[in-house]
């Protein structure tokens, strides 16, 4: 939590609408600005194979519901691009997501 925690102190200091997404699957923020929904953002340590599912299903449910191609999740160290569902998700270190 206090990862997810780090992530949205960083999305308040640039962003002024930042939600929380909740339907069959969790996605853990949302960023809009006026109108346009900016970003669907997941955050977790590590994408593996125990979390896959939970991590990408919620994120993949956002994208569908607003109607958007590409999502991310931050991670402490990973570095991936992942295509499911006909969705394109961008895995990004902290360390630059951060930036």
């Amino acid at each position: 939590h206090l990862f997810e925690n780090c992530a949205f102190l960083e999305l308040r200091r640039k962003y002024k609408e930042i939600y929380y997404f909740k339907a069959d699957g969790e996605c853990d923020f949302i960023v809009k600005e006026g109108k346009k929904i900016k970003m669907v953002l997941q955050v977790c340590t590590e994408v593996n194979f125990d979390n896959l599912q939970r991590e990408t299903g919620g994120l993949i449910e956002a994208l569908d519901f607003f109607k958007l191609k590409v999502g991310t999740i931050v991670t402490l160290k990973q570095r991936d691009t992942l295509k499911l569902g006909g969705k394109t998700l961008e895995l990004v270190p902290a360390w630059e997501w951060f930036q």
